[in-house]
């Protein structure tokens, strides 16, 4: 699951920016993000602290670095991807001495809480007929680490049969059934109930697709399992500006867990007798991933996770991609092998 840092980062490579006589170009150690830096800040081996995109970076860094009023968000505090003399810078920065901080030589080193650096959080579309909770225990917040984050990862995916889905553009949905019949349906951070005589977002899509019918058709497969959890998103009008333009909200659906464990991604196909359209668009199933970069003139995940959304017709540029192995695995330190990677077409037409 993906976790959030600021952290202590060594420069692998500076290049030229072809198109800026004043502007570098920069790459980390292990990752596979490009930034676009001023000429002459950065050399290769440079220790430097690496903001993220979705960083709300405080007033007092702004200051220090001569920021203040120039990123993103209605405050300009908010780091996104952009297009610099038409190259994607994607993330910020900055040599930590202009913070005066003099760290040592770790590298990895998270200095998020230091700093005061929080992540962005898209709001909760919660109506005023919703009641919050928190999340139940067997519920854990759900996120997805970037593509960019892991190459490594990345690279041992090459020759591995994997699941490859459309990344959606909406709102964080999971509903649980219990063995004893207990059902919540829940969003990113809360668990959502309905006030009496009311109906909410959540609730209407969970009548509307008939999750908890489902729900007991799943649990009822697996006669071993104490409770079933099935996570989609959430999309239609109020929320996250409604990318796709419909008129209804929909639920489309993309992991099942069972006692808190995902199912394996070749198990997808029997989803389909249960979800059919309700399941988030499959763009690749089975194959390795190098074929399926492959499929893409052999190009980066990067630039493979460009194209058009599959929930809709027309030219509507799709969230990006998620890359799964076909078979469960986890890997030190980032645990279950799930990445996301966002489309760049997306990030620059939408200032995501």
């Amino acid at each position: 699951m993906s976790e959030f840092g600021v952290t202590s980062e060594l420069v692998e490579k500076i290049w030229t920016h072809p198109n800026a006589d004043s502007l570098e170009l920069a790459k980390l150690e292990g990752m596979g993000f490009q930034f676009v830096v001023p000429k002459g800040q950065f050399s290769e081996g440079q220790l430097v602290l690496f903001f993220p995109v979705d960083s709300i970076i405080p007033d007092y860094i702004l200051e220090y670095v001569g920021l203040t009023g120039k990123l993103s968000g209605p405050k300009k505090n908010r780091v996104k991807t952009i297009r610099l003399r038409s190259e994607l810078s994607e993330g910020l920065l900055i040599p930590p001495h202009q913070l005066g901080l003099f760290p040592d030589s770790t590298v990895g080193r998270d200095y998020t809480e230091k700093l005061g650096v929080t992540k962005y959080e898209p709001p909760e579309n919660l109506s005023k007929n919703a009641r919050t909770r928190t999340l139940p225990p067997e519920i854990k917040y759900y996120d997805l680490e970037g593509a960019q984050r892991w190459p490594d990862v990345v690279e041992a995916l090459m020759d591995v049969p994997v699941l490859i889905t459309e990344k959606i553009e909406g709102s964080n949905y999971a509903a649980m059934l219990k063995r004893d019949g207990t059902f919540v349906v829940c969003t990113h951070r809360q668990q959502v109930e309905e006030l009496e005589g009311q109906t909410n977002i959540w609730w209407e899509v969970t009548r509307k697709q008939d999750i908890q019918a489902k729900a007991q058709e799943l649990l009822d497969s697996r006669p071993l399992a104490d409770y079933v959890i099935i996570r989609g998103e959430v999309v239609g009008p109020k929320i996250q500006g409604n990318y796709y333009g419909f008129t209804d909200f929909r639920l489309y659906i993309f992991d099942v867990e069972f006692n808190g464990l995902p199912v394996d991604a070749a198990e997808y196909e029997e989803l389909y007798s249960l979800f059919d359209t309700m399941l988030v668009p499959c763009l690749w199933f089975g194959k390795t991933l190098r074929e399926y970069l492959k499929f893409w003139d052999n190009t980066s995940v990067q630039a493979a996770s460009n194209g058009p959304s599959r929930l809709v017709s027309g030219p509507i540029i799709r969230e990006g991609i998620v890359i799964r192995s076909m078979t469960e695995q986890s890997w030190p330190k980032l645990g279950r092998v799930i990445l996301k990677q966002r489309s760049p077409d997306y990030l620059l037409k939408t200032g995501a």
